[in-house]
């Protein structure tokens, strides 16, 4: 394990709670039998919360990377497959635009030391969460009454949890 932190618990207590945020659109899709996303929302909270309550380099940061990477991937699948008029386009795509500037700057002021950068981590937390309820919204609207038999889903579930026990091999041999 490593003992170099990403952040300090001064710091990474607000990421560790913003994190928790993700457990309302958890909810949210369980509630309209969207159970794929359910599930993926609540293993990209647990993931964040778990990295963030020990913010160090290590395999619970690997897994929160890998988790949240293909979280993304999944709602960028659902979100072009049901955002499909210009209102839900309005409702979805400036939050998005908002998203990656916060996550970008939240990186530019990481790397320049500057302390801004939680803020804009944490805007990034928030934006997401707002993207979460809209794109799960959204796809209620359409009437789909579940998400969880694209046969895509299931594979890009399992090359997750290959690739992250890939990563926790590495970081086990490199510990040893």
């Amino acid at each position: 394990m490593s003992d170099r932190l990403v952040a300090p618990w001064s710091q990474s207590k607000y990421l560790t709670g913003s994190s928790l945020l993700f457990i309302g659109p958890s909810l949210y899709a369980y509630s309209l039998n969207q159970k794929t996303i359910s599930m993926m929302t609540l293993a990209t909270s647990l993931a964040s919360i778990n990295f963030w309550r020990r913010a160090d380099y290590s395999w619970r940061r690997d897994c929160d990377l890998v988790i949240a990477r293909g979280y993304a991937i999944l709602m960028t699948y659902y979100g072009t497959m049901y955002i499909t008029t210009v209102r839900e386009s309005l409702m979805c795509y400036p939050l998005l635009v908002l998203y990656f500037y916060c996550y970008y700057k939240s990186q530019e002021m990481f790397n320049k030391n500057n302390d801004k950068w939680l803020l804009y981590h944490i805007a990034t937390h928030i934006t997401i969460t707002y993207e979460e309820y809209a794109i799960i919204y959204t796809i209620n609207k359409s009437n789909v009454t579940h998400t969880y038999n694209e046969p895509g889903i299931p594979l890009s579930i399992v090359l997750m949890i290959l690739y992250f026990i890939g990563f926790y091999k590495i970081h086990t041999e490199c510990d040893s």
